[in-house]
């Protein structure tokens, strides 16, 4: 394998200079560079070719065999390649760019792999799968919002689609209190818990950098009760200690006694706090339930995420710090801002529909 090759190389020296002089692509310059070592005398076996250039000796035995063969041009033909394909087909992409698109998504890019490779009978190799997952469809790894395993299929859809049906019928059944306040109006509300315990949020850190945070495992706390319309981005936010029937009765006085002049619909979901009776209602609110299971129908889960992205990695010695520091938050709140995270496209039609 080490010895003299037996081939007689036709070129000269000055003119294998001259096609190495013009070669683009380094594996053909050194294919050249390997003639022109052996045309000049520099080297006698392939073993001090291979040391030169820094390539197996039998690759340099397959070079050889190659200008033996067909000269110059079939040693700098591309070589044929074999085993499973490096980039896949137009179909091939738009098969996996379909499958990616189901939010249930992919746990890696290995199960990507072994989808295309076990269930598609699609030979691949995992870096092919990678580069069109990643490089070529812009995919990547996200942290998915949960989602009840007790939540109803049709649910969310069944909801969007009669939102304006359930807003006509609560009207219909409250005729002197619509006859009384003219105006009415649909707030979404939710309640979130607020406290000393870090919230964790991702960092942007150079390949390699694990980031750090700064950590603290307190667990006191207070609850955020918060209204949103969708339609005119009011908000109306309060404080309390618990999250019960009590408070919420509260809260909703507080709405009332701040717009006395409207009839509310509140939108909130089935918690056991929210079960009030007509009875203990202020008279000028009307609550409508959302599908047990389903807070990706209340808009007012956007408003606690923005909240909290302003709080992440920060951390508070007291409850007054926290508090101060939300206070600052909520009033940075604008109607624009508001309308902007709420503001969905079906609500808005659900909400001309029902001329509110």
């Amino acid at each position: 394998m080490s010895g003299r090759p037996h081939i007689t190389i036709t070129e000269s020296v000055e003119v294998l200079l001259e096609i190495r002089k013009h070669q683009k692509r380094i594996l053909a310059y050194n294919k050249i560079q390997m003639l022109y070592l052996f045309q000049s005398k520099q080297v006698e076996t392939v073993r001090e070719v291979s040391s030169i250039l820094g390539k197996n000796e039998t690759t340099i035995h397959r070079w050889l065999f190659q200008y033996k063969e067909g000269g110059i041009e079939n040693l700098l033909k591309n070589r044929q390649i074999f085993g499973r394909p490096k980039k896949f087909s137009v179909e091939v992409a738009a098969l996996v760019q379909q499958e990616l698109r189901d939010p249930e998504g992919f746990s890696s890019y290995k199960e990507v792999h072994l989808w295309l490779w076990l269930i598609k009978e699609i030979p691949s190799s995992y870096q092919a799968v990678y580069s069109l997952v990643k490089g070529e469809l812009k995919s990547k790894l996200k942290i998915p919002r949960p989602r009840s395993s007790e939540q109803k299929s049709t649910a969310i859809n069944e909801f969007k689609n009669t939102l304006h049906q359930q807003i006509k019928a609560l009207l219909v059944k409250v005729p002197e209190q619509v006859k009384k306040y003219k105006k009415w109006i649909l707030w979404c509300s939710d309640e979130t818990r607020l406290g000393l315990h870090t919230i964790q949020r991702r960092k942007l850190t150079l390949r390699g950098v694990k980031p750090v945070g700064r950590h603290q495992w307190k667990f006191k706390c207070f609850w955020l009760y918060g209204a949103v319309s969708p339609s005119t981005g009011r908000s109306f936010f309060w404080e309390f200690s618990h999250l019960d029937r009590v408070c919420f009765q509260a809260y909703l006085e507080q709405l009332s006694l701040e717009y006395p002049n409207e009839l509310q619909i509140i939108q909130v979901d089935n918690a056991p706090g929210h079960l009030l009776s007509t009875s203990e209602l202020p008279d000028n609110i009307i609550l409508l339930f959302q599908p047990p299971h389903c807070p990706e129908v209340n808009p007012t889960e956007r408003v606690w995420e923005y909240i909290k992205e302003f709080l992440g990695w920060l951390v508070f010695s007291n409850l007054d710090e926290l508090r101060v520091k939300v206070q600052e938050i909520l009033a940075s709140l604008t109607n624009h801002v508001i309308g902007f995270l709420t503001g969905w496209s079906w609500i808005l039609h659900s909400l001309s529909l029902a001329h509110l």
